[in-house]
């Protein structure tokens, strides 16, 4: 566990032992603040359990993995209590309900770019959902939405 309580010594323990590439420590259960400046490449799965507070610390927070090229992966679980927090940002609570049915990268991005690298991104990555396995049209290559308007 790391978060606000744990002693700094345990940190740096922990901080130090995940950065090894030949690492005893595959798993971290953290808060925001193990995510701020940390760069560690071959980081395969990010969980947000709740909703993020915003669009960008999403992003922020989603960009600890997939460091070194490969495909990860970013996923909120969430329930409509964080949804509907004050200090969640509408923008965000929008996109986890996904009342609209669109593509998750595409609305994230769409927030936070313009539309040009929007639409160079949006196809070229995947998001979350995505099953690989099943098919690799541009569809399934999006996120959960995408994959069920595969043809």
């Amino acid at each position: 566990m790391f978060h606000n309580s744990t002693h700094q010594d345990s940190k740096d323990r922990i901080l130090k032992e995940f950065k090894l590439k030949e690492r005893r420590t595959r798993c971290v259960i953290a808060i925001v603040i193990l995510g701020m400046g940390l760069n560690i490449r071959d980081v395969d799965l990010v969980v947000h359990i709740g909703c993020p507070k915003s669009v960008l610390s999403y992003w922020q927070e989603a960009g600890r993995c997939a460091r070194d090229g490969r495909q990860e992966l970013s996923l909120i679980i969430y329930d409509m209590f964080t949804v509907s927090l004050k200090n969640t940002a509408r923008d965000i609570a929008k996109i986890v309900q996904n009342k609209d049915s669109m593509c998750v990268r595409t609305q994230v991005l769409s927030l936070l770019s313009d539309q040009k690298t929007v639409a160079s991104l949006s196809e070229s990555n995947i998001c979350s959902g995505c099953d690989l396995e099943h098919c690799d049209c541009s569809s399934c290559r999006s996120c959960s939405v995408c994959i069920e308007k595969c043809p």
